[in-house]
């Protein structure tokens, strides 16, 4: 399994490389035999100082995006029409796009989210709701999963969706296995999964 971590030089550092070491600790420690490696890829727009990442391609297959927390002061206009064009794309071509925290203004902004359910953090809700009006805002909610796009609320809830992509794509008693390893309570994940 794929998985893209997209990055920016506002991205907050700490969750690119948790985000990697959690899956590094999947890997290692608590995949079940028949579960596959998840293998990671920094992916950004530009040259990131902080850690090796490569340029977007539409050439790249992935089955997971993952947009981390990204430090804003409520100035959004480093989204661009390369990297809005190129999530598109992957979305088209199966990749389940997923964000944390502010991330998911970038995944807005492609209206693949129009007429469904989201979450951001609660201080950019009343932003997020001027900025896409089509897109139905919850921010008491951690998780939210749309089947091909998930959101995860708040700066550290990125902790909370790794755990949920490895229960949904691997098992539940690995992500149980990675929690208990970092002390984290997955029983507070409130998520809303729609009925199909």
């Amino acid at each position: 399994m794929d998985i893209a971590i997209v990055v920016f030089k506002n991205t907050l550092k700490s969750a690119c490389f948790a985000i990697e070491e959690l899956f590094q600790v999947n890997n290692l420690y608590t995949k079940q035999k028949d579960e596959v490696k998840i293998n990671i890829h920094f992916v950004s727009t530009q040259k990131i100082d902080f850690l090796d990442s490569k340029s977007i391609s539409k050439k790249d297959t992935y089955d997971i995006v993952l947009i981390p927390p990204i430090m804003s002061q409520n100035d959004f206009s480093w989204i661009n029409e390369e990297l809005n064009s190129w999530l598109i794309n992957m979305y088209y071509k199966g990749a389940i796009l997923t964000s944390a925290c502010v991330g998911s203004f970038y995944l807005a902004n492609t209206k693949l989210l129009n007429g469904k359910k989201a979450t951001t953090h609660w201080a950019y809700s009343d932003l997020f709701k001027k900025s896409f009006p089509k897109v139905d805002l919850d921010t008491d909610k951690i998780l939210i999963d749309e089947g091909s796009i998930i959101t995860a609320g708040g700066v550290t809830a990125y902790t909370d969706l790794c755990l949920y992509l490895i229960e949904k794509f691997h098992s539940n008693k690995t992500a149980t296995s990675i929690a208990n390893l970092f002390v984290v309570d997955k029983k507070g994940i409130k998520t809303f999964q729609p009925f199909f």
